[in-house]
């Protein structure tokens, strides 16, 4: 089974980096910053995003137990953050609307519409003791037009490591 039928890419990148396990509840905090872009040659058209954040203490997940709560964030190009549980966030263009990730190809496109990439930013993750891969799920609502008729619910597993 693939990792993923996303249309958008995800990336990432800590501060500090790499990401280390907590070694005790007085270890550093990290700020992780997730980017989202079209790699494809045309438009990708989405009006919601949501990261759901494994918690607890095996390897497969991100953040300790009872430590996902103090996990707060921001997003660029004007998009909404919002914690809907203790593990899911969702993120949502200007007004609830629909936007446009520009395509390869399209990249001289100007409107108020389309963005390059978006910039996700989780701060305070408390990452939990065991060395591992912690998979972050993410599921987009997203289309090759702009017509919400047209969007699918589209996952991705997103692989994070935590070193020793």
């Amino acid at each position: 089974m693939p990792d993923s039928d996303a249309l958008l890419h995800y990336t990432s990148i800590t501060e500090p980096q790499p990401l280390y396990v907590s070694l005790d509840d007085n270890s550093p905090a990290y700020t992780m910053h997730l980017i989202v872009a079209n790699t494809r040659d045309t438009p990708v058209y989405c009006n919601k995003i949501t990261l759901y954040l494994p918690s607890g203490s095996h390897e497969a997940d991100l953040v300790g137990a009872g430590k996902i709560s103090a996990i707060n964030g921001e997003c660029s190009a004007s998009w909404t953050f919002k914690r809907v549980s203790d593990t899911e966030i969702t993120i949502t263009p200007p007004n609830n609307k629909t936007a446009g990730f520009v395509g390869i190809k399209d990249q001289d496109i100007k409107s108020a519409l389309y963005i390059a990439a978006l910039r996700i930013t989780l701060r305070n993750l408390h990452i939990n003791t065991r060395i591992g891969t912690a998979r972050i799920e993410i599921t987009e609502n997203t289309g090759e037009t702009n017509n919400e008729a047209g969007f699918f619910r589209k996952w991705h597993y997103y692989p994070v490591t935590k070193f020793p």
